[in-house]
């Protein structure tokens, strides 16, 4: 999971930095306390089962980031560490879609270029979303839709799909 958040501090123009403090006990997703949660769910998974990972971002009335949690699916998904090459044994590469899950934390919606860090599905194995390198196309391959706040609390959540499950929009998802 930290390898998401590295991939948005190794950015040159990247001032963030992100302390892992240890594990916690906290399980509460979605919830303004202040405390920036990961957790990885074995049990209790509330969403769809295509459902790799989930985002919730509050916001404060200056459009401020408050508070970000992220959680996976570890009830319905295998789940892998590759390391510069794809994997082809059937299990996702939690580096992706930790980047992925990071950058809706950051406020970030999902892009229209396949391949892209904030692309809003991925298959086993693919090792693409964990690199912010410049496209083929030429284009930065993150999100250029940058979601910000109303002038009131709010809530967004981001959900990251595996390639065969294409959400469609509508709810509180993020969704493209």
């Amino acid at each position: 999971i930290q390898d998401g958040y590295n991939v948005w501090t190794a950015l040159p123009c990247s001032y963030m930095r992100w302390e892992f403090t240890g594990r916690t006990p906290n399980t509460a997703w979605g919830v303004d306390d202040g405390v920036n949660i990961s957790s990885w769910r074995e049990s209790g998974w509330d969403q769809p089962s295509v459902v790799l990972g989930i985002t919730s971002t509050i916001t404060n009335f200056q459009g401020n980031i408050q508070d970000a949690d992220i959680k996976y699916n570890g009830v319905d998904h295998a789940w892998a560490r590759f390391g510069d090459a794809p994997g082809f044994d059937g299990r996702t590469d939690i580096a992706s879609v930790s980047a992925h899950e990071v950058g809706h934390a950051l406020g970030l919606g999902h892009s229209a270029e396949q391949g892209a860090t904030m692309w809003p599905s991925t298959g086993p194995g693919d090792i693409s979303g964990r690199s912010l390198a410049a496209s083929a196309s030429g284009n930065f391959p993150i999100s250029t839709v940058i979601r910000r706040a109303a002038p009131s609390r709010m809530t967004s959540t981001g959900m990251f799909w595996p390639t065969e499950v294409v959400p469609t929009s509508g709810g509180k998802s993020e969704e493209r």
